[in-house]
């Protein structure tokens, strides 16, 4: 009896041992796999310092107001003050450039995207590439010019002043490589205005022109011109149409084998900049095999009772939005911390 016991626990063992270097193994794999996709993507360091981030006071609501009642109840926090640990919040830019390998060159898209991977609701708040902005020591620019002029640092410092922000990373898209995105991927389907399809015809000439409106599978090119339509409506369908690009490419690479996800994502890595290390990027890859709740909102929007057009006295000839920051950014806290 006792050689059968000594027997069995030599089985259990081998097989806790075969186990465990079973998931030592998987493991080591996914870590290279991470290794893998994460190497393609350019670092680069920025100054914390010089990124002016804004930190609450303690107590404080998203809108900056006490959190007191008038009937002098303690302080409390607001419903969204508790996550302001838990969400963080990255500036995405869309640079407008003709050389592949460049990040240099204005900023046609500006976002905030706040993510809360615990609850996986990621916000995009997309910021208008005309906003007329302040720039500490520098006087006010277009907000697209801040970018070109001053690089991604300054960027994210005239961002955190002007919405008390605590931005402390980016990630920089080059544009002009998104017709490769696309078309690494197979294509995005995505649903079209016949004044959309005219606009992209007019463009891409010769090269696969469109026949139909409504929903159509969009080649690279053809992706890279709807995202860039402006002439038709404005910069708010400008920026409607840039986050349906970006969430047709989110889709397209869900439906895709799971076994293509490493080389994908390194190409599409590759396509951008960041300031993120690897194990930061690292966190957000299981965004991918998750449902995701996307919410997007528009700066400025109604409720800043902007002014958008060329007659800005001083700036004649030139389209800006001037718009309260103030109350943008009390705007812009509510929807991201729900406060």
């Amino acid at each position: 009896m006792a050689g059968r016991k000594r027997t069995g626990a030599r089985v259990w063992l081998r097989v806790l041992t075969a186990a465990g270097l079973i998931l030592a193994a998987a493991a080591a794999v996914a870590l290279g796999v991470g290794v893998y996709i994460l190497r393609g993507i350019d670092r680069v360091k920025i100054d914390e310092e010089n990124l002016s981030i804004y930190e609450f006071p303690e107590g404080t609501q998203a809108d900056g107001s006490s959190g007191t009642s008038g009937g002098g109840e303690a302080e409390r926090e607001s419903p969204g003050s508790a996550k302001y640990g838990e969400i963080v919040n990255i500036a995405v830019f869309g640079v407008d450039t003709r050389d592949a390998a460049s990040f240099s060159g204005g900023a046609d898209t500006v976002m905030i995207a706040s993510v809360d991977r615990t609850s996986g609701r990621v916000c995009l708040a997309s910021i208008l590439r005309d906003s007329w902005i302040h720039v500490a020591d520098r006087g006010s620019m277009k907000l697209t010019d801040v970018y070109r002029r001053y690089g991604a640092e300054i960027t994210i410092q005239t961002l955190n002043r002007n919405f008390k922000m605590n931005i402390a990373d980016y990630v920089a898209v080059n544009m002009y490589r998104l017709a490769d995105a696309v078309d690494l991927i197979g294509g995005i389907d995505l649903e079209i205005t016949q004044a959309e399809m005219e606009q992209i015809n007019l463009h891409a000439g010769a090269d696969s022109p469109l026949t139909r409106p409504g929903k159509v599978r969009l080649s690279g090119a053809q992706a890279a011109l709807y995202a860039r339509i402006r002439q038709i409506d404005s910069d708010r369908e400008r920026v409607r149409r840039q986050w349906a690009v970006l969430a047709a490419i989110y889709s397209r690479v869900r439906e895709l084998p799971a076994i293509r996800y490493p080389s994908i994502l390194r190409t599409l890595l590759g396509m951008a900049e960041t300031s993120m290390t690897y194990s930061e990027l690292a966190a957000y890859l299981p965004l991918l095999s998750r449902d995701i709740t996307l919410e997007t909102i528009t700066i400025p929007g109604t409720a800043e009772n902007a002014y958008g057009g060329q007659n800005y006295p001083g700036l004649e000839g030139k389209w800006v939005w001037v718009y309260d920051y103030d109350t943008a950014a009390r705007n812009l806290h509510r929807f991201i911390y729900g406060a």
